[in-house]
């Protein structure tokens, strides 16, 4: 089916055109100024009455699969049904490639309190199996990035099987040991501790001293990690990077993602060491970092922010570039985070990540009702696979 979208916002890398633009055999035929759309050939045409009309996001980083397929600890769905349920919100919130992120972990806050089944070795084979059977009959490209906890060292064989057997697309090293990262400030970790596992403070801090004791790989073995994915060419991420000697460890083993740069000052040495800067676009949303760390706000405007992820919250990508638009930032530097950026940074940039001839006609029809985006149409591979309204 050939298809001409007109009268629309079309916003490319270089500038944002009120114009059309041309599918055809699942890919983005060309790109035109104007408002009349000039057939050649038989056409189906929509009218994108002043829509913006965007590249589809590509998530980098979202566990939201865990919790629909076990929104409760003994209550866990069949992947059918938590998939096709999952994937219209993927879709109503603008996710056309979804990087799903698993954890080979015990949880972090003790298993006795939190069972994710998808985060045991058992789940997450059967998760990327699932994946990697079902994604030719997808709506969207669904795909699959390993989070890597270094103190889980009898999964690092498990890991080469999944990158091996080709499951794997993105892999990141983590590191969630109390006292630095993400969880340096050992007094709010301790209340989030206590929370989650409905015990005093001065339990939560016996759990916080186990966990500082476990045992750990050493450099050695999580290069040796770093490396056999890029033999693979499977993209690397470091997480929750709260020093300058983290990067310059890691930089040199071809680590091109700094996910969650803790300060400022990291964010911006990563950025001097040529890699991609990852934050969650729900910080922007909730006004900063739930655990204290660095806003996601702050960082853009100090231009050290490469992609948004959605985290945990799907809806809060688009939203947040929308956000920051009506804040003054360039709603075509805006979209890149959310596409092109993240193309980049996976190797996946020839394919898709933006509005160019030749790139799959991954697209978003988007309109703004009292301030906020409201995708009211969605292009897969060219086909229109979600429509509302007019």
């Amino acid at each position: 089916m050939k298809t001409c979208i007109y009268n629309g916002k079309i916003v490319t890398p270089e500038k944002i055109i009120e114009g059309m633009i041309y599918i055809n055999e699942g890919k983005i035929e060309k790109i035109v100024e104007g408002k009349i759309p000039l057939l050649e050939d038989y056409y189906k045409i929509i009218d994108a009455a002043g829509k913006w009309v965007l590249p589809g996001i590509i998530d980098c980083h979202s566990d939201a699969v865990e919790l629909e397929l076990q929104p409760r600890p003994t209550s866990i769905f069949s992947m059918n049904i938590a998939f096709g349920e999952l994937e219209k919100k993927l879709i109503a919130s603008g996710i056309t490639t979804m990087y799903h992120s698993l954890s080979i972990s015990k949880s972090i806050f003790g298993e006795e309190k939190v069972k994710k089944y998808y985060r045991t070795p058992k789940g997450v084979d059967e998760l990327s199996s699932w994946i990697q059977k079902n994604r030719e009959n997808s709506l969207i490209n669904h795909k699959l990035h390993i989070r890597y906890e270094i103190d889980n060292i009898e999964g690092t064989e498990q890991i080469k099987d999944l990158i091996k057997d080709g499951r794997v697309d993105q892999l990141s090293i983590m590191d969630h040991t109390p006292g630095q990262g993400q969880f340096r400030n050992l007094e709010k970790y301790k209340k989030v501790i206590a929370a989650y596992r409905e015990c005093s403070e001065a339990e939560a801090m016996e759990f916080i001293e186990e966990s500082m004791d476990k045992e750990r790989m050493s450099i050695e073995e999580i290069q040796d990690m770093v490396k056999f994915a890029r033999i693979h060419n499977i993209p690397v991420a470091s997480h929750d990077d709260d020093l300058s000697q983290k990067i310059d460890l890691i930089a040199p083993w071809d680590v091109k993602i700094s996910e969650f740069p803790i300060t400022l000052e990291v964010a911006k040495y990563a950025k001097k060491m040529g890699m991609y800067t990852v934050m969650g676009a729900p910080n922007i949303l909730l006004g900063g970092s739930h655990s204290g760390n660095l806003s996601a706000e702050t960082a853009i405007n100090n231009e050290v922010v490469d992609i948004l992820c959605s985290d945990y919250y799907p809806a809060s990508i688009l939203h947040s570039i929308f956000y920051m638009g009506k804040k003054g930032k360039c709603m075509k530097e805006m979209v890149k985070l959310a596409s092109l950026n993240p193309a980049k940074a996976l190797n996946i940039d020839h394919l898709t990540g933006s509005l160019e001839v030749g790139k799959v006609a991954d697209i978003l029809l988007v309109e703004e009702k009292e301030e906020l985006p409201i995708v009211k149409g969605v292009f897969s591979a060219g086909k229109m696979i979600m429509s509302i309204g007019g």
